[in-house]
This record gives C-alpha cells, structure tokens and sequence, in this order.
C-alpha cells in the first residue's frame, strides 16, 4: 500500500534499476498500471525473470513500446500467458526478432488474433517450428500479408492449413508454396486456392498435386491454371483427379503435358475432355496412348483431331476404337490414313462409315478385307474412284455384293480391271455397267461369263463386243444367246 499509494503515481520512476530489481514479487504484482507505464527502459531490463512472471494482462499492456523492446528475450519468456494477452498490438509490433523468438508456444498458443495481426513479416521469419505448429486456425486467418514471411509453413498443423485465407494462400512465395506438406494440399479447399497465379501453380510438387481434392483442383485453380504444371506433376495427377477435370483445363493442356500423361489417365478421360483436346494435342499423345482412350470416349475426339493424327497413331487404334468411330470421324480421316490401316481395323468398318470414306477410298489398299456389310457401304462415287490394283484385289464374294448403282461410275479402264465378272449379279452386269462397257473385258473375262448371265445381255452390249471377245464366247454361251442378241452381234 505504502509502495503503490504512499509513492506518487509516477515516483517510481526516481528508482535505481538496482532499486526495481530489488522489489519484492507481491510488490511488483501491486504495482499501478500507471506505475507501470512510467518506468523507464533500464528500469525494465532490470526487472528479474521472477518479477515478469507477477505481471498481470493489464500491468503488461501498460509496459511502452520501448520497455517491451527492453524486456530481452530471455526475460520474456516469464511472462505468465494470461498476463501475456494484455501485450498491445503496437508492443506486439515492437518486439525485436529475438523475443518472439523466445515466446514459448505454450504463450503463442494464447496470443490473440490482434495481436497476431500485430506481427510483421520479419518477426513471422523469425519463428520457430514449435511456436508455428500451435497456431490456430483463428490465429493463421489472423496473419493476412505478413504470412510471406513465415518460411516454416510445413509446421502448420492441417487445421491450421485449413483456415488460411485466400489472400494469405494468393500471397505465398514459391518456396512456400513448395515447402507445404501433402497433408495440407489435402485439406485446402477451392475457395483458397483462388487467388494463385501461373507461376504458384508450376511451383505446387508432384507429390502435392496429388493431394489436392476435385473440387480444389477443377474450381480454386484458375480454369487454364494447368497450363503451368511441368509435364511430370501433370502425370502425377490421380485417375480420379483427372477424370473430374474441366473441358476448359482439358483445353489448355500443351503437348508436352498431353505426351507426358500415362496410359491409366488417357483411360479415364470422358468424350468430353477428348473432344476438348487441342488438334496439337490429338497428335501428341502418341500410339502407345491412343488405344488407352475408351471406346465411348473415342468419339469425342473432333474431326480437326482425327484428320490430325499421325498414320502411327490411326494404325494403333483398337478394332473396337475404330468400330465406335462416328461417319464424321471416319470422313475426316485421310488418304494416308486409309493407307495405314490394319488388315482388322478394315474389316471392322460398317457399311455406313465405308459410305463416310468417299475419295478418301483411293488409299485404302486392303479394300479385300472388307466385309459384306462394308462393301455394301460403298458408294457409286467411292466405287468410281478405284484404281485398277483395288478393283482387281476384290474378292469373288466383294463382287457378288456389289449392285448395279454401285458401279454406274466405272470406266472402260475399270471395267477392264474387273477380276471377277463371273460374281456380278445379272442385274449389276446388264445396268450397272454402261451400255458398251463390256467392250472394255478381255476375251477371258467374256469367256467366263456364267450362260444365265450371257442370256441377260442387253443388245447395246452385245454389239458393242468385240471379234475377239466373240471369238472368245464359248459353244454353251453362243447356245444362250436370243434371236435379237445374234442380230446384234
């Protein structure tokens, strides 16, 4: 009573520093705060660890600035954690690097979200794994701008992760953002991740990309934010990461992330995200991946797309890929793929994607391994355009199939190529072909001629045989011939 009554409110300033440290520890507990607030910095440095310890919240509010930076690091510690909440955001700020340093997590666990707030970016620097991993997630929301300056953002507990601000997030270095744990990408949401630009993106790890939630991944990364990931965190992604991806992520893949995706992700994307696969990228993901694309998702892929890909890649196609293949897939492939293709991959193509081919039919060089179905598919056009090698490579079922609106557009020149006439069904031979087009057979060809279709002959085409065609014609075709078919020889 004597020391905080007797004494003026300000008299204790008059003490000796030997003086204060001398003071009992009740007497320092009684101290006014007005008392408190006039002691002078050397006064303050010669209070002892045990008398800092006595403080109270309001006593410890009451310490000026420039006492607080005279407290030392080592006396700092003493502070009791409920006296500790009375610092000033203005004390808080002035502590030198050393005393927070010194905080106790124990005390840092306590401090309030203003006196959080108070911290700058070199004191956050200076803090160590202990004090970080007590941090609440109140206290880490707290810390806004200043949390560039914390390098030991690993030691975030992931509840803590969990309450960081968009803002705080938008302002990681690089190195921060590298050094967050995947534990932590985990539990960061969408909203978050908003605000990280191209560069923070390239800096997030393969192993942490991996932690990141489909939600996080598709909605808090920019849409085109992909574009930054290094071909190899790209095919760190999980199956389930890329198949929930976005069509406008998917579009702005680059190549060299398209050829580093696995085999296992090519098989998860939907026709969608292969429909939105750039034409570069198409060419990019190489024969060895394209057959990983399911069948449903196959016909996803544009026509830009297809026309794109190498003969290397049309040629790895599954027979079930190409099966699935819509008529505008098939019409956008070319010349050169048509050329390429497998012994299996023409024999699986139906009627109406052989009808989608048109010019483009001149390449196909197996045009024998196509099935009924397919050769019914071909058009008069298609057929016209033949050359003799694919004419004469048919096969004698091809031929029987074949009707007589098919070959309207041939040729004398094709005509003459014809392999197997014999197969031709009388109505193919006697409207398909034009009228004068048989002048174009070998005598063998005519030779070969069955009776019944040598009896079909219109008069235009027996006249328009030939002597050696005639003289080809054999005893039981001459027996077939009408009245009006001898008159027109």
């Amino acid at each position: 009573n004597a020391l905080t009554s007797g004494l003026m409110l300000t008299g204790v300033v008059a003490l000796s520093a030997d003086a204060v440290a001398a003071l009992q520890p009740s007497q320092v507990a009684a101290l006014l705060t007005q008392q408190i607030r006039s002691l002078t910095t050397t006064q303050v440095t010669a209070l002892t660890s045990a008398q800092f310890a006595q403080l109270s919240s309001g006593q410890v509010a009451s310490i000026q600035s420039a006492g607080v930076i005279a407290i030392g690091s080592g006396d700092i510690r003493s502070i009791t954690e409920a006296a500790l909440i009375g610092k000033t955001a203005s004390s808080m700020a002035a502590l030198t690097t050393d005393e927070v340093q010194a905080l106790t997590p124990s005390q840092f666990g306590v401090l309030l979200t203003s006196q959080i707030d108070a911290l700058t970016t070199g004191q956050f620097g200076a803090l160590g794994t202990n004090q970080v991993a007590v941090l609440g997630g109140a206290q880490v929301a707290a810390i806004g701008g200043d949390i560039h300056g914390l390098s030991l953002v690993s030691s975030l507990s992931d509840f803590a992760a969990q309450s960081l601000t968009a803002t705080e997030v938008g302002s990681f270095s690089t190195t921060q953002i590298q050094a967050l744990r995947p534990a932590q990408y985990a539990v960061l949401t969408s909203a978050q991740l908003v605000n990280l630009l191209t560069g923070q993106i390239a800096a997030i790890a393969t192993d942490d990309i991996r932690g990141l939630s489909a939600n996080a991944l598709t909605s808090g990364l920019m849409l085109t934010g992909l574009v930054a990931l290094s071909g190899d965190t790209v095919a760190a992604l999980q199956l389930g990461q890329i198949e929930v991806l976005r069509t406008a992520q998917v579009q702005s893949l680059t190549t060299t992330q398209v050829t580093a995706l696995t085999s296992a992700q090519f098989a998860q994307l939907s026709a969608n995200q292969v429909a939105a696969l750039s034409t570069g990228a198409a060419v990019a993901i190489g024969s060895g991946d394209i057959r990983s694309i399911t069948e449903g998702s196959i016909v996803g892929m544009t026509v830009a797309s297809v026309a794109a890909l190498t003969t290397d890649e049309s040629q790895a196609l599954t027979v079930g890929q190409f099966r699935a293949m819509t008529t505008a897939q098939i019409d956008a492939l070319a010349t050169r793929h048509f050329d390429a293709l497998l012994t299996s991959q023409v024999a699986a193509l139906s009627g109406a994607q052989v009808a989608a081919i048109g010019g483009d039919i001149r390449g196909l060089s197996q045009v024998d391994n196509l099935t009924v179905d397919g050769v019914n598919g071909l058009t008069a056009i298609e057929v016209g355009v033949l050359n003799t090698q694919q004419l004469q490579a048919l096969r004698t079922s091809q031929y029987a199939v074949l009707t007589s609106a098919q070959l309207v557009n041939l040729l004398t020149s094709q005509i003459g190529a014809l392999a197997t006439v014999r197969a031709l069904s009388i109505d193919t031979l006697t409207s398909g072909l034009m009228l004068t087009g048989l002048v174009a057979l070998s005598g063998d060809a005519v030779a070969a001629l069955a009776a019944t279709q040598v009896a079909a002959l219109r008069t235009q085409q027996v006249q328009s045989l030939t002597t050696t065609q005639v003289t080809a014609l054999t005893s039981a075709q001459f027996a077939q011939l009408s009245a009006s078919q001898v008159a027109a020889i």
